[in-house]
């Protein structure tokens, strides 16, 4: 009875056995079920502007410059055409193959405000840039990473390199990116900083009752009393020694008349009273009139008044 009895406790301990085996491939079979919802994107930070030196400095750009046709590493003149280059960075270290997204927001400013058609990565300095500082606006725009778009960066000066009024954001993940002051350019280009420069300007004096306005300067003519001169500054870019439309800049600059050499007995020359500045100069009639309306800090004119004096001007940029 007792052997019968454990023969049928090990049938009932080999069937439990038996069904504990079977259901465990049952258990690892089940299909998996998918949540339909799901949380918001994962962000990362937002692209800033870089400089493209061997060592980036970010919040900077770096620029070249061609003057006919030729590289040219000379303070920034008017007809120069100038091109800004950058680079893009972000915490997780996107790249961008082409940045033409970027090179879209790109706006040329003239003393801090924007030059109206002037957008892109190049633009080639007029004679109204004279003596300006050149700047541009520039928004980081990535194709590679989220968020896409960091915030405008604005630069006063694209020749002023890395100082104490740069532009700059925040630490990563909190800062925008964004930045302005009088810097902008980039410590390793070889361009001077500084405002453009106008080489193309040229003087004319003449006769103010001349419609023809011959130019007297480098001329032998002779001058007289009881006439008024008056002066032209033109642009000449194409080098003809002509006034063509639109060369004219006179109202861009500050000029004063000059008595260059010696009178006919030999008095020093100088710069006239600075009542004359920016104005058509009218020789009087007498010596003694002269010595009134010319004598200035430089200028003493002796007993014979202007005579055997030639006209010249100085001219500043305004």
């Amino acid at each position: 009875m007792k052997l019968e009895s454990n023969r049928n406790l090990r049938k009932v301990v080999l069937a439990l056995a038996v069904a504990g085996y079977c259901a465990i491939p049952a258990i690892a079979s089940a299909a998996w079920t998918t949540v339909t919802e799901s949380t918001g994107a994962i962000n990362g930070t937002v692209p800033w502007i870089q400089d493209t030196s061997a060592t980036p400095v970010d919040h900077h750009v770096s620029i070249s410059a061609k003057r006919g046709g030729s590289k040219s590493t000379a303070q920034l003149a008017v007809g120069d055409e100038v091109t800004v280059h950058w680079g893009l960075a972000d915490a997780e270290g996107d790249t961008d193959a082409n940045d033409a997204s970027t090179k879209a927001t790109i706006k040329w400013l003239r003393n801090g405000q924007e030059i109206s058609g002037a957008e892109g990565e190049t633009y080639t300095l007029t004679s109204a840039d004279a003596g300006k500082k050149i700047g541009i606006k520039i928004t980081p725009t990535t194709a590679t990473g989220i968020p896409a778009v960091g915030a405008e960066l604005t630069l006063a000066d694209i020749t002023n390199g890395p100082g104490d009024n740069d532009g700059s954001g925040g630490s990563d993940g909190t800062g925008d990116g964004s930045g302005s002051g009088d810097g902008g350019g980039s410590a390793s280009d070889d361009i001077p900083a500084g405002p453009v420069v106008d080489n193309n300007v040229k003087v004319v004096i003449y006769k103010t009752d001349d419609t023809n306005k011959k130019n007297l300067l480098g001329t032998t003519d002779i001058l007289a009393t009881k006439t008024s001169y008056s002066v032209i500054l033109y642009s000449d870019a194409n080098n003809n020694n002509k006034v063509d439309t639109g060369e004219d800049v006179t109202s861009q600059y500050d000029y004063r008349w000059r008595f260059s050499g010696t009178s006919a007995h030999g008095t020093a020359g100088g710069v006239v009273k600075d009542t004359w500045n920016n104005t058509a100069l009218v020789i009087p009639a007498t010596n003694s009139e002269a010595g009134t309306a010319f004598n200035s800090s430089s200028l003493t004119l002796g007993d014979d008044g202007v005579q055997g004096y030639s006209l010249s001007i100085d001219y500043q940029i305004k």
